[in-house]
């Protein structure tokens, strides 16, 4: 079985290459490899996995299970460090223009005065002539008018141990961007293209003894980058690991895993194969402990050569299948928790480190997260190992994405030129990554169209690995997909598609776009995934914000597009993460950390002191869990308690009665784990009662009010997706005017009461002025005052600890809770009522639900504000809702004389379904209605 399917893959990349020609292309056009799509390597070896040859069974063990590095093997040499390097600005340049040192791996932008970073979404940073050349001029503006396309020769000497000279040398670099020609002792070894792909070179017979001489010739831009315009930065250089690797001229070169399963998943089987489908090991296991992203259990096992060498296989047992429009893992439905991850670390760009991705590991499992794509293109191979051990679903996507070139007859899916390079690119990744346990769907690519180079991929991928599903969003409901992945589809038309006898799951492949203030309304996918089988969660774009630090006259900050000079470039659009580049959290990755939590209360009944419980883990029950409840009143915990939950099995409900619980304004229901601690909770809240004491006697209207009318609020990313400044307009004259518009009625009444305190009433009415003229969406109903800037200390009874919105409030929890008002600095603060995290100000800080907010200064004087008809929503910053508008930066902003306070009887939602047209969800629009605002301010 083995056998004939190597043979049908050969098959296939042998119609391919004959497709193109790619020697006779080579020769007519006699332009180089890099302006040549049809050769897209020379003396390339194949790909394949990553195994290490070791001198003992105990390292080749301890280097599997990531123990120990690959450079503990004797037969493996790091050439990462300090290398030789000479730039010039255009390939065409005789001379170089500086010559200097470089790290390795890294990204020479971030590493000295050369080419500027530059960031761009779909434009090409090069002019796309249709036929893979990226020498067309571009305009006089671009970035690369300037910069036509750098060059960075990269040089290192080096010497190999004696005991080498008998076997095969061979160099490993993990990525180079974007293309590269390698030469050693002054002779040519090859080239590569394909810039998130190990390539690898035989360089035996280009040593000489003693100290070797080996330069890296790497061009920014080639015909592959026409396939490489993700939405990201633009870097260049050797940013991944590079090694040599000593192997035995007889032993295998490929280590090819395939475990088998039995149907009741009782017998397990592993089988070895070199790269010829030889079989070099088998063993079985009876009850072999599953793989799944809840119980990451790893198996190693070595394979020792005559030559003495060692190396081992790392696997794990595990089926994906497809049946009735469901994705199973072991035989249970598959719940994709996902998010969307670029390799990017803010000091040094595609360069992550091995601390970087564990960090970002740790983060994914702390946000409930289960599931990672690899967007738009292979990651580190030492990301997949992580994955394997740590117990992330991925799913693994080739380097393709042409969105520039658009989706019809331009798109280079379509173009024969480009036929090999499609299913080479998708090919080459599963011959790199097929070993790990972890990769439970291949990707062909992200954006590119679709067309018969997608086809001829889908068909190489499935010869070469029929255990895994396939997907690809541009094919839709095609059947060069095995997956429907649509992205950014709204909850309503998931719900019609996934309703109506469904062909495939449905996997949103990306969602809830996370830029700036965002990720409104999340839960409402995961309520029809709870309802629907075929719907099955998603991928949310995405991970961490894009940004770089740099420094200027005023400090170190983390730029976005523009904020190197670089044209075209699309502002902020990269920074979309869950959490800042830095790492420290947004408020929406509480929030995804609560919708994705696997264990949840579904209901609370106070008077029967029922809970209901849903157990949403695939394979794991409930017995070294926790409940842990707290009941308050007026913001204060006034009985607490814990109970065991024995008994409750995966994908599954169950009652269980509290009978020590007693009565209160609100209760919180916290999920330990015993291993890992506090992992999901959820607060039930009573409806509002009105606090505090009556308001008795008279009063006199204010002589002059400090109260104004705000209807507007600074423009988040996601309003001006769908043109909110310009579409509501009319509120923000009207909070700059203070007239109402045409069809609003406003009743506004403040009252010194003789107590001192200031008793304020008011009422909006908003009506339609006649059919077709019908008002536009209201962003705030408020009422915004300024108090001075040494009240910085807030303490509040509300939603919190977090910013939170109306559609983002979730996973906050009603309390009373402490802060300050914060700082503008760009970075996180903690304890601050601001996030101040945000790449770009705008609206922010808000807690909705509150039942009083009072600020105070550190002589101890307060200003209190008390709901009385309905809780409000509240911000307070250190400056002015027009500055939050003005700025670019966070940093932008500068702390003014007072403080302004907004009190809300509402605010829209902040959405995030996407962030380029996607309004909120209706429930969290404000129109046509009367709203009412009444509270008690003291010591104002």
């Amino acid at each position: 079985m083995m056998k004939s399917r190597f043979k049908v893959v050969s098959l296939l990349l042998a119609s391919v290459c004959s497709f193109v020609a790619v020697a006779d292309d080579a020769k007519k056009s006699e332009l180089p490899p890099w302006r040549t799509p049809a050769v897209n390597s020379i003396n390339r070896l194949e790909a394949r996995a990553i195994a290490v040859p070791c001198e003992s069974e105990d390292l080749a063990l301890k280097i599997a299970k990531g123990d120990m590095p690959r450079t503990a093997s004797k037969w493996i040499k790091s050439l990462n460090g300090t290398w030789g390097f000479k730039w010039k600005s255009n390939i065409e340049l005789k001379d170089w223009e500086k010559e200097c040192t470089i790290a390795v791996p890294g990204c020479w932008q971030l590493q000295g005065d050369f080419d500027p970073p530059l960031y761009t979404n779909i434009r090409y940073p090069i002019k796309n002539l249709g036929n893979g050349d990226p020498m067309g001029e571009v305009d006089k503006n671009f970035t690369s008018y300037k910069y036509r396309n750098p060059v960075g020769l990269y040089s290192l000497k080096f010497s190999v141990p004696d005991d080498w000279k008998s076997r095969r040398t061979v160099i490993h670099f993990g990525g180079v961007s974007s293309a590269m020609y390698v030469r050693l002792n002054g002779k040519e070894v090859g080239y590569s293209e394909d810039s998130r792909l190990p390539a690898e070179f035989d360089l035996t017979k280009y040593l000489k003894d003693g100290e070797n001489f080996l330069e890296v010739e790497v061009i920014k831009h080639c015909d592959g980058t026409f396939l490489e315009d993700q939405d990201f930065w633009r870097l260049s250089g050797i940013f991944r690991d590079v090694w040599l690797v000593s192997e035995d001229n007889a032993s295998s070169k490929d280590l090819i895993v395939e475990t088998k399963l039995s149907d009741d998943f009782s017998k397990g089987e592993l089988i070895v194969r070199d790269e010829k489908g030889a079989i070099l090991f088998t063993k079985s296991y009876d009850k072999p402990k599953l793989w799944s992203c809840e119980a990451p259990n790893m198996y190693y096992e070595t394979i020792k050569y005559p030559c003495g060498d060692y190396r081992a296989v790392a696997f794990g047992f595990r089926k994906v299948e497809i049946k009735d429009s469901v994705i199973y893992i072991n035989g249970k439905r598959a719940l994709f928790m996902g998010v969307n991850r670029h390799e990017m670390q803010p000091e040094s760009g595609y360069t992550v480190t091995l601390e970087g991705m564990k960090h970002d590991i740790l983060i994914m499992k702390m946000l409930n997260i289960n599931a990672v794509r690899t967007c738009h293109y292979p990651d580190d191979p030492t990301w997949y190992e992580l994955c394997d051990r740590a117990g992330l679903y991925v799913v693994c996507e080739a380097n393709i994405e042409s969105h520039g070139a658009g989706y019809g007859k331009d798109s280079y899916s379509r173009k024969p030129a480009y036929l090999a390079t499609h299913v080479e690119r998708g090919v080459n990744m599963v011959k790199t990554f097929r070993n790990h346990p972890s990769v439970v769907i291949w990707s062909m690519g992200n954006e590119a169209g679709f067309g018969d180079n997608f086809v001829a991929q889908y068909k190489a991928v499935r010869a070469l690995d029929p255990t895994r599903p396939i997907q690809y969003e541009q094919a839709a409901n095609n059947p060069w997909t095995d997956v429907f992945c649509p992205m950014y589809m709204r909850p309503w038309d998931c719900e019609n598609y996934v309703k109506n006898n469904p062909k495939k799951p449905l996997v949103l492949c990306e969602y809830s776009h996370a830029m700036g203030n965002s990720c409104g309304d999340i839960h409402d996918y995961w309520k029809l995934v709870r309802k629907y089988p075929s719907m099955q969660g998603g991928f949310i774009w995405d991970f961490a914000d894009q940004a770089l630090w740099k420094t200027d006259a005023k400090g170190k900050f983390l730029a976005y597009g523009g904020d190197f000079g670089d044209k075209p470039n699309d502002d902020n659009f990269c920074c979309n993460g869950l959490v800042a580049a830095d790492r420290s959290f947004h408020p929406s990755a509480l929030e995804a950390r609560h919708a994705y939590q696997p264990v949840k209360v579904d209901s609370w009944d106070w008077a029967t002191k029922t809970i209901t419980i849903y157990n949403a883990f695939r394979f794991t029950n409930l017995d070294n869990v926790m409940l842990r409840w707290a009941v308050s009143k007026s913001g204060k915990v006034v009985a607490s308690g814990e109970s065991e939950l024995k008994g409750i099995e995966p994908d599954s409900v169950k009652e269980i009665k509290l009978e020590k619980v007693i009565d209160g304004d609100s209760i919180i229901f916290a999920f330990w784990s015993r291993s890992a601690g506090p992992f999901a909770y959820d607060e039930f809240v009573k409806p509002f009662v009105r606090l505090g004491t009556p308001i008795t006697g008279s009063g006199k209207k204010l002589d002059k009010n400090p109260f104004k009318i705000n209807l507007w609020r600074a423009p988040i990313d996601n309003d001006c997706g769908w043109n909110m400044p310009n579409v509501c307009a009319i509120w923000k004259k009207a909070t700059e005017t203070q007239v109402m518009p045409e069809g609003v009625e406003s009743e506004f009444d403040a009252t010194r009461l003789e107590d001192g305190r200031i008793r304020v009433d008011w009422t909006l009415n908003v009506k339609n002025v006649k059919a077709d003229a019908k008002l536009p969406p209201i962003p705030r109903v408020g009422l915004t005052f300024t108090i001075p800037k040494d009240f910085i200390k807030v303490k509040w009874y509300g939603e919190g600890p977090y910013e939170n919105y109306s559609d983002r409030a979730n996973s906050s929890v009603v309390s009373e809770y402490n802060m300050v008002v914060g700082v503008s600095s760009g970075v996180f603060t903690a304890n601050a009522l601001n996030p101040d995290n945000y790449t770009e100000p705008g609206e922010q800080g808000y807690r909705t639900q509150c039942r009083w907010v009072e600020f105070s200064n550190k002589e101890g004087k307060k200003i209190k504000v008390t709901a009385l008809n309905a809780p409000f929503g509240f911000n307070a910053w250190p400056y002015t809702q027009e500055d939050l508008e003005k700025a670019k930066h966070q940093r932008d902003l500068k702390a003014r004389d007072e403080i302004t306070v907004n009190i809300d009887a509402a605010q829209m939602g902040v959405g995030g379904d996407n962030s380029w047209g996607a309004r909120p969800h209706d429930d969290d629009m404000l129109g046509e209605g009367e709203y009412d605002l009444r509270f008690i301010v003291e010591g104002l």
